[in-house]
């Protein structure tokens, strides 16, 4: 559609992070310097104090129906938000606030949760994450496990024997479009300049963190995209963007700089992969064992190890192989989560 492609090639299209209201107030955020830590003591008074600070966000103060972390997961986590007439004066407030942090064991790398004294990260639960025991890929010692045939007879009856492991470290995008939002009230009524690649999912979940009617919700995001899938992961800020609009009565808005933005959005996970094939001396691959170890980051949920991509990998080998096992783990560690991430 013209409408929407020419302003994106001539550099006018209105993105979120371009709306300019009347009494707009202006977000910063500070963030966690720690890869893993709880927040011991929080003090905003003399950013409170400042010339044209008109709200901190916190643990404290955070709506009930979504609330700001304590305990912070990953270096670059929110600590916690600065709403000022400016910028400049917003990032003067930040660099006010004093905060005492107790330090804790983390487990930032593939490497260091797989140890057999990786700190515990989910409460006694095990850091590898686990599907519910109904689930048909479930198994007690993977996330998922998908097999074929008699792997431990595939690999007796070989002829040959190889094992290789690869390493990735992972890799993160960097969205055309910047991270960031709008939020303007009137009445019991929002309006939100989101992003992303969506409009009516983004605009439920809003609402469904705001505990309020997704009637009263109006939702922007005229030009979706530009996020590489990443991006989206971003969405999880605007409940706390239009937060603090109601609390102020005033138009909020939010826009991460590059450092802060890539805490924020998903990444290509750090993995290790493990192959055992067994082979006949002809060349036919009688046994395979594949075994995907990643880390999630900051998440309980089991994302790609479940989804498409585990189970289009099992293609590469379901109607020749006779016997394998692909079995994928997925590990909560102390990093940006892992996700959508193209390009």
């Amino acid at each position: 559609m013209p409408e929407v492609a020419i302003p994106r090639f001539l550099g006018t299209a209105e993105y979120a992070t371009r709306i300019v209201l009347p009494n707009m107030l202006h977000v910063k955020v500070l963030t966690s310097p720690h890869v893993h830590a709880r927040i011991k003591s929080i003090d905003t008074s003399k950013a409170e104090r400042m010339p044209s600070v008109a709200y901190i966000l916190t643990h404290k103060n955070a709506p009930g129906t979504y609330p700001l972390p304590q305990e912070l997961n990953f270096q670059g986590e929110i600590v916690a938000f600065v709403a000022a007439a400016t910028e400049d004066m917003a990032e003067d407030a930040v660099e006010a606030i004093a905060v005492e942090y107790d330090v804790l064991p983390s487990a930032p790398t593939i490497k260091d949760v797989m140890a057999s004294n990786a700190p515990d990260l989910r409460a006694g639960k095990g850091n590898l994450i686990l599907l519910p025991q109904n689930n048909p890929h479930y198994d007690p010692k993977a996330t998922w496990v998908a097999r074929h045939g008699d792997i431990d007879r595939g690999f007796a009856e070989a002829e040959i024997i190889k094992e290789f492991t690869y390493y990735f470290g992972g890799a993160v995008a960097v969205p055309m479009q910047p991270c960031g939002s709008v939020a303007c009230w009137e009445g019991d009524k929002l309006t939100f300049w989101g992003m992303g690649q969506d409009i009516y999912p983004s605009r439920a979940n809003l609402a469904r963190a705001l505990d309020m009617d997704v009637a009263k919700v109006r939702f922007i995001n005229k030009y979706n995209g530009c996020t590489f899938g990443a991006a989206n992961a971003a969405a999880r800020l605007n409940p706390w963007i239009a937060h603090i609009a109601k609390m102020t009565a005033r138009p909020v808005r939010l826009m991460l700089p590059k450092d802060q933005e890539l805490a924020h959005i998903t990444v290509k996970p750090e993995n290790i992969v493990n192959f055992k094939v067994g082979a006949m001396k002809d060349g036919r691959i009688v046994a395979l064992l594949h075994e995907f170890h990643m880390s999630a980051g900051d998440q309980e949920a089991v994302g790609h190890v479940t989804v498409e991509v585990s189970k289009n990998q099992t293609e590469l080998y379901t109607t020749k192989v006779p016997h394998w096992k692909s079995a994928w783990y997925a590990y909560r560690t102390n990093t940006i989560r892992a996700g959508i991430c193209r390009s």
